[in-house]
């Protein structure tokens, strides 16, 4: 059986890559840029957040991640969604109306795949950002990453991923000499 080396072993290139890409991405990101916010500031005014539940589903599904920008409470309007602080937890929703008092705005809240609004209107001081993108599912990933057992699943698996391609590459060159 003759099977196409030079196909194959760009296959695994790209395999392998893609693994290290992962690696030297990810890996640094991860530990690195809570400490690089917390004491130079640099990046300070952008956060990721984790989305748990389904509540922004029609737009953006749980487990997704979204980057969020702080923004200056006026530049806010309805449509925007944003994320914001309520009952000790992060909540990502669209603002459905504006409101000015006292010089204060206020936001009153909701997520696109409740029936409901929000029943607490949301102060400035509890905005965390309006979100500017989503990526789906990476949050899973990421959530689990934030404990010393995820991040070393997740190594153990790249390693794996690693091992599963020498040893394909190393079949695929026997069988070739073999042939």
């Amino acid at each position: 059986m003759y099977i196409n080396n030079k196909r194959d072993s760009k296959f695994f290139q790209y395999i392998k890559r893609a693994i290290l890409s992962l690696i030297i991405f990810f890996m640094p990101v991860t530990l690195l840029v809570p400490y690089v916010r917390q004491y130079t500031g640099i990046l300070s005014d952008y956060s990721i957040k984790v989305v748990l539940t389904n509540s922004m589903a029609d737009k953006i599904p749980a487990g997704s991640i979204v980057i969020t920008r702080k923004v200056k409470p006026d530049k806010l309007k309805e449509g925007d969604v944003i994320s914001f602080f309520a009952s000790d937890e992060t909540v990502t929703h669209r603002i459905t109306k504006k409101i000015k008092k006292n010089n204060e705005y206020l936001f009153q809240t909701k997520g696109d795949a409740n029936q409901l609004i929000d029943n607490n209107l949301v102060n400035t001081r509890d905005i965390q950002g309006k979100v500017l993108f989503f990526i789906p599912k990476i949050g899973i990933i990421l959530q689990k990453m934030q404990h010393i057992r995820g991040k070393l699943a997740f190594l153990l698996t790249l390693l794996s991923l690693n091992l599963v391609y020498s040893l394909i590459s190393q079949l695929i060159n026997f069988k070739h000499i073999e042939g």
